[in-house]
């Protein structure tokens, strides 16, 4: 995970910079992550965020966040999904 969390964590990893370069000093190839947010539309705002760290290396492999929560009554898993695809 990088990004800032509602309670912040020691050493956390706020950006994809410093995401690579602990992988750099770990001797880590490649790394599946997400990035944090913590705003009114949470999984639109972390798919977001993630694809653009993403896009600065090859390295940074992004994972999809869905909603443990129904948000939406009646929402089921699929809306999610239909929602993250690319436009």
């Amino acid at each position: 995970m990088i990004g800032e969390a509602v309670v912040p964590i020691p050493n956390a990893i706020l950006d994809a910079r410093t995401l690579l370069a602990e992988m750099d000093r770990l001797d880590i190839a490649q790394a599946l992550f997400f990035h944090y947010a913590f705003t009114m539309d949470q999984k639109k705002d972390i798919n977001r965020l993630t694809l653009e760290a993403a896009r600065q290396s090859n390295r940074l492999v992004p994972t999809w966040v869905l909603s443990t929560a129904v948000t939406r009554m009646g929402e089921k898993l699929e809306d999610q999904v239909g929602r993250m695809s690319v436009r």
